[in-house]
Parts: C-alpha cells; structure tokens; sequence
C-alpha cells in the first residue's frame, strides 16, 4: 500500500489542466528545493507575485504562498529534499502510456511536502504546478466549486490513471469537507488496491497571486483518519 500512496501524488492537479484544453505551460521549472528554508520558485516578468516554497521544521510544514501549516505528531514521518525532488519524475513514469501521462509531460510541477503516517500509511502532499498565463486567467474566472466540477468532466482520464497505479475506482465525486475552519469544495474518490479500501481527498486552488497552482492530496485507508489530517492544518 505504501507505494500506491506515493504513486497517487498528482493525479488529480494533472487532470484539473485539461479543464482549460490547453495541457501546456510556460517552459522552465527547477524541481529541486530546500525543505530548510523558503525559496524563491518563480516570478513572471509582469505583475504576477513571486511563488514561494514551503518549509519544514521537524513535524510542522508552513507554507506562506498557500497560507496554511499543519503540525503533525511523532508518527509521522516527512520527507526529505533529496526524496521530494525524485518524486515528481517517478510520478511521471508510473503515468506512463495514459492520457494525463501524456499531459504531465510538459506541466513543471514540485512535490513541496509530503508526509505518511508509519503506522496506518495515510499520506498528505502539497503538489506546486506550472500555470501559464492563460492558464492563470481562466482560473481567476472560476469559482473553487467550478474547478472541481471541471476536474470531474475529465472523470475517465482519471479513472484510467488511478487503474495503472493499482486502483479501481468505485466512487468519484464533489463535495464539501471542512478545512482550514471553512467549507471548501474537493474532490473525493473512493476505490479499492490490494483488496483495501481507500480514501482519497483533493482540494485544489489555482488562484493565488504566483505562477503556480496548488493542490492538496489525503490518502488514507480511514475517512475519519482523512477528517484528523485536515484537521491538522491551518492558516497562516
């Protein structure tokens, strides 16, 4: 199970990309970080802010650009830099010969946190992707609710990619769930790997002031457990 969790890291931010039927970003993109400190990742030529990275100190992650933290307990273990600069290639290649395979080809994306529990398995990640100017101006016209509804138009490209990590996709589905104090938007799928089933929450925003969109991922076995790790963040 743990390495399907791994696997599942950007399957839904890859897909929500088709919405605006472009599958293209601006070119550049230096995956590596520093999970030490915040890092500069990227500033557009024009008005657009400066993304910044998140940064981890023990078990706390704090993210200024996406504004949230969590802080997680001892049975937890986060990954290290070197760790979360080799996932985004191996997200690829485990995507390999599907449709968002071939869309990720091209989308510059940084895996900024990833945490998972070493007793259950359940994981989170903060995922960064590479929006294009156009990109960003379609966003800015969608509500959180209108992202989700467009991530599900692409419900078969998903499905098809969940499949070649060992997933089958029972249910799919927008609805809402508190995080952050606040009602937001997500969507929720529910499947089955290795004869257990599993959870997996997705929020995504694409509207903040940077070049880069963000995308949050829980997995779990445990749909309370999924409740506890939002629970675990908050605004900064």
């Amino acid at each position: 199970m743990k390495k399907t969790f791994c696997t599942l890291l950007s399957l839904g931010l890859v897909a929500v990309l088709a919405l605006s039927g472009c599958g293209k970003t601006d070119k550049g993109s230096d995956d590596k970080k520093s999970s030490e400190e915040t890092t500069s990742v990227a500033a557009e030529k024009n008005e657009t802010k400066s993304a910044t990275l998140g940064k981890v100190e023990g078990n706390v992650y704090t993210n200024a650009y996406a504004g949230f933290g969590c802080k997680l307990d001892d049975s937890w273990m986060m990954q290290s830099a070197e760790q979360l600069q080799e996932l985004p290639s191996a997200i690829k290649d485990s995507l390999d010969g599907t449709q968002i395979g071939e869309l990720a080809k091209d989308i510059p994306q940084i895996v900024d946190m990833m945490a998972q529990s070493t007793t259950t398995g359940s994981a989170v990640n903060v995922v960064y992707t590479q929006l294009s100017e156009s990109d960003r101006k379609f966003y800015e016209s969608l509500s959180e609710e209108d992202v989700i509804d467009g991530l599900l138009q692409n419900k078969d490209m998903l499905i098809e990619s969940y499949g070649a990590s060992g997933i089958e996709v029972k249910s799919m589905e927008k609805t809402t769930m508190d995080f952050l104090g606040e009602q937001h938007s997500v969507c929720k799928t529910v499947g089955s790997a290795q004869g257990v089933e599993v959870y997996i929450v997705q929020l995504l925003n694409y509207r903040l002031s940077g070049e880069y969109g963000i995308t949050v991922t829980f997995t779990s076995q445990s749909e309370a457990e999924i409740t506890e790790m939002m629970n675990s963040f908050y605004k900064v």
